[in-house]
Formats: structure tokens, C-alpha cells, sequence
């Protein structure tokens, strides 16, 4: 599918590429990018259609997704931040470095990368599911710990 509306911005066809390569890439139906800067919108892209279904409506300014876990987007986003501020030495640090206030014991081993890639292992703060790093387990835990660490940096 082509771009429906295409940015006047040609700082941004970099991005816009991206975004439809990652698009295509992942077999998705559609991929927007709206960017505003200074109360302006400085890069409006669409492509793509709302689903799969033979009639399905081409996705534009009108469009509304569900962005679900977005937050955990922004979060990676923060700790990105962080790292290149020098906040964060690396994300193999140890969520104790940036949490002392927390059961050290509990959090023994486990890493700002852990809490990004839910390999933490832990199901609350003070039980464990596995050994950080030996498997993959999606929840809210490790998401909220990240937050603690952005919210005290």
C-alpha cells in the first residue's frame, strides 16, 4: 500500500522509510508517524489499512488504534535517555545500584537489561519464577521497577 499523506517535511523521509520498511518487514497492515514540535505538526505520514479484510479502510488522519503497552515504548525510550545523560552507566547494572531502597536480596542479580527484556524472573518483589537471564516471562513487575528508576533519576 502506498503513503495516503506524505510529510512536506524532508527531514523526516528518513524516518518515514524506517517505519514502512519495519512495517513490511513485520507484515503489518499500516504504520503512521505524527510528530509535533512546538505545537506544530512537523511530519504526518500514513500507509497502509486498518486490517485484512478485503474492504478495509485505508488508514489516515481519521484512524484509531489500540497502542496497548505503549508505555513500555517510552520507558525504553527514558532509559535510552538516561544512558546517553550518563544517568545509567549500562543496562547490565544492577537495579540495586539505582533502587538501594529495595530488598537487596530479592533483587540480587538482576539488571536494568532484565527488567527491559522480562528475564528478571520475578513474579513481585519478593518471590521469584526463575533465575534471571534463564527464561522470559511478561509482567507488570519489572515494568513498574523501570519506572521507579526513570521516576528517581
Amino acid at each position: 500500500m502506498l503513503n495516503l499523506k506524505i510529510s512536506n517535511n524532508k527531514a523526516f523521509i528518513e524516518l518515514n522509510d524506517y517505519v514502512l520498511q519495519v512495517k513490511n518487514k513485520i507484515s503489518a497492515t499500516a504504520a503512521a508517524t505524527y510528530i509535533i514540535h512546538n505545537d506544530r505538526i512537523v511530519n504526518e505520514w500514513y500507509s497502509g489499512v486498518h486490517d485484512n479484510s478485503k474492504p478495509s479502510r485505508l488508514v489516515d488522519e481519521e484512524s484509531q488504534f489500540n497502542v496497548a503497552s505503549v508505555r513500555k515504548t517510552f520507558l525504553g525510550f527514558a532509559i535510552s535517555l538516561a544512558l546517553l545523560e550518563g544517568k545509567v552507566r549500562s543496562i547490565d547494572d544492577l537495579v540495586v545500584d539505582y533502587l538501594n531502597e529495595l530488598d537487596r536480596e530479592a533483587l540480587r542479580h538482576i539488571t536494568i537489561r532484565h527488567l527491559l527484556t522480562h528475564t528478571h524472573g520475578l513474579s513481585d518483589l519478593h518471590n521469584r519464577l526463575f533465575l534471571q537471564g534463564t527464561d522470559w516471562k511478561y509482567n507488570n513487575i519489572g515494568v513498574n521497577l523501570l519506572i521507579e528508576i526513570i521516576r528517581k533519576l
